[in-house]
């Protein structure tokens, strides 16, 4: 087989054209490099969050459009010495009617009359009320009351500000929200460059199996290399899939692409196998199937006649015992016969 090296950008190439012609994914792992594949997959690895979770996370929240959102639908409200002040009331209950949010400055201290009304009538398992002086927490019958001064204390301990509002917050997360996504995505990216690289090498150990059972002769570095290739195009697409157009069915989308990668791996070794038949054996699970032809090619044994012999191997120096009796025989005879 001739061997000739392909450059990053032939490797690029050769992973677009396998999608008609799948030899090219084995040929991009047998003559590319490992350097090559390993930056597919860092490329893909961080290309891929960028789209899924950067550019819509950064689209939604980024940029000042998170505390511009918070500001339009929180009431102004403020923490300070004189307690907790909430421009507006504000009353929830959850849909099946067990949990109780109140917030009411207007009152000084929380009403225990009805408190219990609450409890006992009502039938609430979780209530927070919050007034200007306090608030209580209640759930299932634990009871806790909290004073805003004690809580205005402590945030002084952590910021020495005397006043912390609606404006704080959102000046607050003005600073910080572009910041976070930036973190969060970093760090889903390197998550997805080592996840992209286990499944390549299971995909590789997966894809020797089957080269052993067509009878082709491919090393599994080769085989890692060629479903770096494979996996790139398809992981994006099913990532973005996900994430725009059918959100919530990562199983569904895991199994087609799982099927996806796997056909167009045996495809691949087939075609490669058919087309290079200096690398096809006759098949089977067997190692030899991934030795190169150098290795055992002076190991096979050749039935002449009625001899057998060895195909010139020679154990410490000296040909072997059984080929030097098989090839003195006839002139012995030839002796004989004369005398």
């Amino acid at each position: 087989m001739e061997y000739k090296k392909r450059g990053f950008f032939a490797n690029i190439g050769g992973m677009f054209t396998g999608l008609v012609k799948p030899e090219e994914y084995i040929k991009n792992g047998v003559y590319g490099s490992g350097g090559s594949a390993v930056i597919i997959a860092l490329i893909f690895a961080f290309l891929t969050p960028f789209l899924t979770v950067f550019l819509p996370y950064n689209h939604l929240f980024g940029n000042g459009k998170l505390a511009r959102e918070l500001e339009s639908r929180i009431a102004d409200f403020r923490i300070d010495a004189d307690g907790f002040y909430c421009e507006e009331k504000y009353e929830w209950v959850d849909d099946v009617g067990r949990s109780y949010i109140c917030v009411n400055t207007n009152k000084k201290v929380v009403d225990e009359d009805e408190l219990n009304e609450l409890i006992d009538e009502k039938h609430y398992n979780t209530i927070v009320i919050a007034v200007s002086q306090e608030v209580v927490l209640y759930s299932d019958d634990d009871f806790q009351k909290i004073q805003w001064s004690d809580m205005f204390n402590y945030l002084r301990s952590v910021d020495k500000k005397a006043i912390f509002s609606k404006q704080s917050v959102i000046d607050l997360i003005d600073k910080f929200d572009t910041p976070v996504i930036v973190i969060i995505y970093l760090f889903c990216a390197v998550a997805s460059f080592v996840g992209f690289l286990i499944c390549c090498a299971i995909w590789g150990a997966i894809g020797a199996l089957l080269a052993s059972a067509f009878g082709v002769k491919i090393s599994y570095g080769d085989l890692f290399k060629a479903s770096v290739y494979i996996r790139a195009i398809w992981y994006m697409l099913k990532k973005l899939a996900n994430a725009y157009l059918v959100y919530g069915m990562g199983t569904v989308m895991w199994t087609t692409g799982f099927v996806i990668i796997l056909v167009y791996l045996m495809l691949a070794i087939r075609q490669f196998g058919k087309n290079h038949p200096a690398n096809h054996s006759n098949g089977g699970f067997s190692p030899a199937g991934n030795i190169p032809n150098a290795m055992y090619e002076n190991n096979i044994n050749r039935y002449n006649g009625n001899m057998y012999t060895e195909n010139n191997v020679n154990y410490g120096g000296q040909q072997s015992e059984m080929n030097h009796q098989a090839n003195s025989l006839p002139q012995n005879n030839q002796n004989n016969m004369t005398e």
